[in-house]
């Protein structure tokens, strides 16, 4: 997570905290097998050093073969930093964007720390995006559905008047 970046559609490779002018908050980094030295050691004090308030590591390993879900996170204090003690359900909180993370059932959980509300995972979102519009859909047929009867209703109405009219009564006085 970065604030304050200026091309914020622009796609990077790398982030220069000098060419950007700011620099990352919070670094979240999913451990792949092959580079676990680079991503729970050498990462660590590359970000620390370059003032990332906050980093985040997702690993899964396996070990004696069972397979492990990890989350580590670590917090700059006094340009240092400090690991992150997991709350009692295992999840870590994300002061920079008042998020807790954690893992649950090999799935990434991200958890409002204010309001306890889980955030909707990518394709929960998706699924409730579709819910969305077709709730809407509908709701546009059955507005349009209920401004049609009104408008027959309205016929009705004319036709009725125009009849009695031609039976010498005044519509407007009954």
């Amino acid at each position: 997570m970065v604030f304050g970046v200026q091309n914020k559609e622009q796609i990077r490779t790398d982030f220069l905290v000098t060419e950007e002018g700011t620099r990352p908050s919070l670094v979240v980094e999913v451990v792949s097998p092959r580079y676990r030295k680079e991503d729970r050691e050498i990462k660590v004090r590359q970000y620390a050093r370059a003032g990332v308030q906050e980093y985040i590591i997702f690993d899964r390993r396996r070990q004696r073969g069972q397979i492990l879900d990890e989350v580590l996170g670590y917090r700059l204090v006094d340009n240092i930093y400090v690991p992150i003690t997991p709350d009692e359900e295992g999840r870590i909180l994300c002061e920079t964007v008042g998020l807790y993370v954690g893992l649950h059932d090999g799935e990434v959980v991200v958890v409002d720390a204010q309001t306890q509300e889980r955030l909707l995972r990518a394709g929960e979102l998706e699924q409730w995006a579709i819910h969305a519009q077709q709730q809407a859909f509908q709701a546009q047929q059955q507005a349009f559905q209920a401004q049609q009867r009104a408008s027959q209703a309205e016929q009705r109405a004319a036709q009725l008047a125009e009849f009695l009219r031609s039976q010498g009564i005044d519509p407007d006085r009954i």
